[in-house]
């Protein structure tokens, strides 16, 4: 998509072929690691990402909502500060980046799932008040299971906007590059937003 087409003009100005491919994250991550590639797109810096992982200047910047079941609330739910939410109860993800950053700023995550639907369903269920999601996959979760339809809805305001970058190998024998490819994203002075 549009990401891609970004990173082939990134690295098309430092006179670069690229090739982009895509593989399972756990092997994506052993790959970085033992540096038998030089960069991943579209990653969050994240600390112990950082054990192994140089990061660009953010190329996307991507809006995550808060979601609900339709009748938590008798009108459509309106948020001013991080502190308005802190009554709340979340469900999220086991291990999405996310999830630590609810933990971080003090929000009450009462359960942890692996699997994207059962946080939908247990909204469904009433079980949480919350829970985060892009408004892409909302859609797709939707298509995909018509009963949560009219009943799990999008607060209209974004929760927070999440970063990505380019993650380069420690081990990458083009370290060197990540300053130039820095150069490049700043002259542009944009950050893509989906």
């Amino acid at each position: 998509g549009m990401a891609i087409s970004y990173i082939r003009d990134i690295f098309s100005q430092l006179n670069q072929d690229v090739i982009v491919e895509m593989v399972p994250w756990a092997r994506c991550k052993l790959m970085l690691q033992r540096g038998e590639v030089d960069a991943t797109i579209l990653i969050r810096k994240t600390e112990q990402r950082a054990s192994y992982l140089k990061f660009s200047e953010p190329i996307l910047q991507k809006p995550i909502f808060l979601y609900h079941h339709k009748d938590k609330f008798n009108a459509p739910f309106k948020w001013q500060t991080v502190d308005d939410l802190k009554p709340f109860a979340f469900i999220s993800g086991r291990g999405f980046a996310i999830t630590n950053d609810l933990k971080k700023m003090g929000f009450n995550v009462i359960a942890e799932t692996t699997n994207q639907r059962q946080i939908y369903e247990m909204t469904y269920l009433k079980r949480a008040d919350f829970f985060t999601d892009f408004s892409d996959s909302y859609q797709s979760t939707v298509q995909q299971n018509p009963k949560f339809k009219d009943v799990i809805v999008q607060v209209e305001k974004p929760f927070k906007y999440l970063e990505y970058r380019i993650g380069w190998s420690k081990q990458s024998k083009k370290l060197d590059l990540l300053d130039k490819a820095n150069a490049i994203i700043k002259a542009q002075s944009r950050i893509d937003q989906y």
